[in-house]
């Protein structure tokens, strides 16, 4: 899971290896009882994530990312 962005999901540091990944991102959950963990760590991390009722659709996620690769990266947890 990916907590900040200048971390990999094992908690190394990967700043020295590659650039600093300036995009913006974004992390969404679909289900507050069942992703209630993940809230909590963003929480604790001074983190936002966006609640939604349902997800949202991958080929959408992916044609933002696109269009928008420089600026934006989009997490569902």
């Amino acid at each position: 899971m990916l907590l900040h962005p200048d971390n990999t999901a094992d908690g190394s540091d990967t700043s020295a290896d590659s650039e600093k990944d300036e995009r913006k991102v974004i992390y969404y959950v679909t289900d507050k009882v069942q992703q209630g963990q993940y809230i909590k760590l963003f929480k604790e991390q001074n983190m936002q994530a966006v609640i939604l009722d349902h997800n949202i659709d991958t080929s959408f996620i992916t044609q933002l990312e696109q269009r928008n690769e420089k600026k934006i990266q989009i997490h569902a947890y």
